[in-house]
């Protein structure tokens, strides 16, 4: 490899290591298995995603380096463009097309792929409902305690606070799920793929479950006091 090259697949590079910048969130033994469970889950979403764009953003800045006249920029544009692509790999496909070109290996890929996600969404709607139904007994518990001033305000507050946080990870959770739900109705539809579409029913039913348990939990947040005695707004359910 000449020195141009090797400087273009350097900075190549710059953007795969930002593409492949990700974060993982350790366990807490302060929280319950089911709400360190949710906030792991919502991190894996995005370490998933990110493990496809740095296969294709090393693929995309190599030969977007060496095929471009000026090779600087054509590395870093092949970069992100291969990161798009390794993004979009399966059953997130980018357009109707590219689901309709795939090979079959590629389809039985996606149809693997999907009822992965689907699996997956079914143990995350059972952890949500059992994440809810926990952090109503908490709650109880917490203003039981705050009552018999057996727990000060600010140890209430934080305790609150990382309920609050739970809340927020199942909605991150949510998100992503309607995101690849979505996905996988419109490549059914773009393969006219019965397997895909009901693939995507499944994930589309966990996911209803899981806005209940968000539900539940939201609600149950906006009706606890804050510190100075009024009801606090932040659970508000989206």
């Amino acid at each position: 490899m000449g020195v141009r090259s090797f400087r273009a697949l350097s900075l190549g590079m710059v953007v795969v290591l930002g593409v492949a910048a990700c974060s993982s969130t350790a366990y807490d033994p302060n929280l319950t298995p089911e709400e360190n469970k949710i906030r792991q889950r919502a991190d894996q979403f995005n370490d998933t995603l990110a493990e496809g764009a740095v296969a294709g953003a090393l693929l995309g800045a190599l030969i977007g380096g060496l095929a471009a006249k000026n090779h600087g920029e054509g590395a870093a544009i092949g970069a992100a463009s291969g990161a798009a692509l390794g993004v979009g790999l399966g059953y997130a496909v980018a357009s109707n097309t590219e689901a309709q070109q795939q090979t079959e290996d590629q389809y039985q890929a996606a149809i693997q792929q999907a009822q992965k996600t689907a699996n997956e969404a079914k143990i995350d709607a059972q952890t949500a409902r059992a994440a809810a139904q926990q952090a109503q007994k908490q709650l109880a518990d917490m203003n039981r305690q705050l009552a018999q001033k057996k727990i000060s305000a600010d140890a209430y507050q934080k305790k609150l606070d990382s309920l609050q946080s739970t809340d927020q990870s199942l909605r991150k959770l949510i998100a992503k799920y309607k995101d690849h739900t979505q996905s996988m109705y419109r490549y059914a539809q773009a393969r006219r793929s019965t397997s895909m579409a009901h693939l995507a029913v499944i994930t589309d039913r966990s996911v209803s479950e899981m806005e209940q348990a968000e539900s539940v939990l939201a609600t149950g947040l906006g009706q606890q006091p804050a510190q100075g005695g009024t009801l606090s707004n932040r659970g508000t359910s989206s």
